[in-house]
């Protein structure tokens, strides 16, 4: 009678073990497809970031063109503002160089 009892407590035991193993693993199939999920989110989020981000700088560079053509037509008719329109340019020029340098490090942290 005894060995009956004990049987039946270890079976119930291992029936229990199983039922809690199989319940982790659909818990963890479930975290999976959800991580899946928040991960192609995050992806196609980034994605739209990205595209506007290039946008800007494709438009803020041709801005930058624009201005450097403008200014070196300035020099060119006119020479007393050459000056003027080389200080200019190199103000432009340096916050190209930002800009640029900020895009990079953008780019950086985001494929790191």
């Amino acid at each position: 009678m005894v060995m009956i009892v004990i049987t039946v407590i270890v079976t119930a035991l291992i029936i229990a073990i199983e039922v809690i193993q199989t319940a982790r693993k659909k818990k963890r199939q479930q975290v999976k497809k959800r991580d899946l999920k928040e991960v192609m989110q995050t992806k196609h989020l980034s994605h739209i970031v990205a595209s506007f981000l290039s946008e800007i700088v494709l438009s803020v560079l041709l801005v930058a063109l624009v201005w450097m053509l403008y200014f070196l037509a300035i020099v060119i008719t006119e020479h007393k503002e050459a000056a003027y329109a080389m200080d200019v340019t190199t103000v432009i020029v340096g916050v190209v160089t930002v800009f640029s340098a900020l895009i990079a490090f953008y780019e950086f942290k985001q494929r790191k």
